[in-house]
């Protein structure tokens, strides 16, 4: 148990598996090999996406017109393209988890847009109630070893409230929320309140969904130290650094440097090592690339075991947040999360309710 990295990957990616354990993909779309992820893990761990966030950007980019496939849920129908329809369907999801051997599959939701009514968030909890329910039923039969986590999607405090209480129901393994875009005062208080909401209903299992920030990673790792949860775990794409220009992150502090030359001062294990040097050309080959972005993983790995290690004394992390240049843009806000969360260990979620319910509403 503790606070895991889950980068995801897709059908290109087995290389990612050979040197870590832990990976995220989505079975609906064009998730690794089922033969080459039973070859290249003896132990690994599959964290199954449901196919919501498809549903949010297929149909959010097919409303503004800026894309011609959106994307249905059609129960007991099958997970399938239809002409320009991906179709997704709750009872397929669970039969994909078991042919994928998911140890953690992520339950069919319907994430609200970007500007989402009271009327629209409603029924999007009804929606994802009803598929939850569903995939609970037939778990048993389709995927039985597969856990649970229902991703909550809220946009005040007693959304998260209303919408945990309607899922907890169902008695799932873990619980999900989401990080990305966490670059303001009121987003760092929201993942707090969050976590320690979640804490206080004995929520022992959660996932953050989209970020593997520095400060993500931190808030994770503190939770730990505070030993508000069993375990942590956290999913990105962003270790994809060559959208534009060839980059690599810097394990320290997970910036992204842009690649100065033909030899990087990157990690890798030592064979890769000693192949990354012999290919002495300027240009980012294809062998190269792929060597990067295991780098990139590794480097998420290396940061993660870091805090994790810093964070066993709360006080040793809140002095490396006070001291770190990479984090000074968001420490104020660091800290005061970490500090929230430490009230609401040492006082209880009430106390915290009382005193500082007034921050996020």
């Amino acid at each position: 148990m503790g606070l895991y990295f889950t980068p995801v990957i897709n059908s290109g990616d087995d290389f990612i598996l050979k040197y870590h354990r832990y990976c995220f993909f989505n079975p609906t779309g064009s998730p690794p090999g089922i033969k080459k992820l039973k070859e290249l893990q003896k132990n690994p761990e599959n964290y199954g996406d449901s196919g919501g966030y498809q549903l949010y950007n297929r149909n959010k980019n097919y409303y503004e017109g800026k894309g011609k496939e959106g994307c249905l849920v059609i129960i007991g129908y099958g997970i399938r393209k239809r002409n320009d329809q991906l179709i997704l369907d709750p009872i397929d999801l669970c039969r994909k988890f078991r042919k994928y051997n998911v140890t953690y599959g992520f339950t069919l939701d319907n994430p609200l847009s970007d500007y989402a009514t009271e009327k629209e968030y409603k029924e999007k909890l009804i929606d994802s109630y009803q598929w939850a329910e569903i995939m609970f039923k037939h778990r048993d039969t389709l995927c039985p070893n597969t856990n649970f986590i229902i991703p909550l999607h809220y946009l005040t405090k007693d959304h998260l409230g209303e919408y945990y209480n309607k899922m907890s129901a169902l008695n799932p393994e873990g619980y999900a929320i989401p990080v990305r875009n966490t670059n303001n005062w009121d987003d760092f208080v929201c993942v707090a309140y969050c976590l320690c909401f979640l804490q206080n209903e004995g929520a022992q299992v959660i996932h953050l969904f989209g970020s593997c920030r520095a400060e993500i990673i931190v808030l994770g790792a503190a939770a730990m130290g505070l030993r508000m949860f069993t375990q942590i775990s956290f999913d990105s794409t962003s270790w994809r650094t060559f959208r534009y220009r060839p980059k690599y992150l810097d394990p320290k502090t997970l910036s992204q440097k842009l690649i100065p030359s033909d030899i990087v001062q990157i990690d890798l294990p030592d064979e890769l090592w000693k192949q990354y040097k012999i290919d002495r050309s300027l240009k980012t080959t294809p062998f190269k690339k792929k060597l990067i972005l295991l780098h990139n993983v590794l480097a998420v790995e290396y940061y993660r075991k870091n805090i994790v290690n810093i964070a066993l004394n709360i006080n040793d992390l809140k002095r490396y947040v006070k001291t770190q240049k990479h984090l000074r843009n968001q420490r104020r806000r660091l800290l005061f999360a970490i500090k929230f969360m430490e009230a609401s260990v040492m006082y209880g979620y009430d106390f915290v309710e009382k005193h500082f319910g007034f921050i996020w509403h």
